[in-house]
């Protein structure tokens, strides 16, 4: 995939897709590359001759899936389609992203010559690694730890899921800067702000270039009292514990140098 990640160093997503084209053409003959057919950017990077290339996406492509349904905090399932075979599978994790990446596997798997069944059954072992969307309930709470990382893709699939799983439940979100973005910062953290406003009902920003994120927020028409900056980690997770109550959504993110996951960490602790 080309998305919105370190352009402080690569200066477009268009740079990215062309970096990542560099590893299929170090190919060699006889080798395979798994290609999502759904990214343009990388459906048309060249791969050399003799390069056999496997698609995956969620139209035509020989690895797809099809009828796509939530399972709320459960994950979600999906046909597996392999070629002409296909098999329904559970997956244990969220969002459409989760989706592209588990077909992702699939597709390396069945280049290896693994056979359909034991694919499925692989994905559906699977469970999400730590701060990557890890879900879990404390006390009540539904608190979702996907601290690992953060840039826009990756908040705004982020956010996208959680409005998903949420349903009527009172949403807080607590978010970090995004960094490496580059000149183009201060306009992807506005509209990361501007879609926050649309799934929040109460964000906690952590970092300086979430001024963006507020402004954003603001713009999109969330109150100024439901826009929170400048708290610390320890003073976030008392605030959430002071406002949530059973049922509600907890969301933390942001890249790794801000270190979002101290909010989980105060919140298990205080609880405890």
């Amino acid at each position: 995939n080309a998305f919105p990640a370190h352009l402080e160093s690569m200066g477009s997503v268009e740079n990215v897709a062309q970096a990542k084209g560099e590893l299929l053409l170090r190919l060699p003959v006889g080798g395979c590359a798994v290609i999502n057919a759904d990214d343009p950017l990388i459906i048309k990077q060249p791969s050399p001759q003799g390069v056999r290339r496997i698609a995956f996406g969620l139209g035509q492509a020989e690895i797809r899936a099809t009828a796509i349904e939530s399972r709320g905090i459960r994950g979600q399932s999906f046909t597996l389609h392999i070629g002409d075979e296909c098999i329904v599978v559970t997956l244990a994790a969220f969002g459409r992203h989760n989706i592209y990446n588990a077909l992702a596997a699939a597709a390396a798997a069945h280049a290896l010559g693994i056979t359909p069944e034991i694919i499925a059954n692989g994905l559906e072992l699977f469970r999400p690694y730590d701060k990557r969307f890890n879900l879990e309930k404390v006390a009540g709470i539904i608190l979702i730890d996907d601290s690992y990382n953060a840039n826009p893709a990756s908040v705004e699939a982020a956010l996208t899921t959680l409005a998903d799983l949420k349903g009527s439940q009172t949403a807080f979100v607590a978010l970090g800067d995004m960094l490496e973005l580059g000149g183009n910062e201060a306009e992807l953290h506005r509209m990361i702000g501007v879609q926050a406003a649309q799934v929040a009902d109460r964000l906690y920003l952590y970092g300086d270039l979430t001024a963006y994120m507020a402004e954003g927020a603001s713009n999109a028409g969330m109150p100024a009292a439901a826009i929170i900056r400048g708290l610390s980690h320890a003073e976030i997770a008392a605030d959430i514990l002071m406002n949530a109550t059973d049922g509600d959504f907890v969301l933390l993110k942001g890249s790794r140098g801000m270190q979002m996951e101290k909010i989980a960490d105060e919140i298990r602790a205080t609880i405890r």
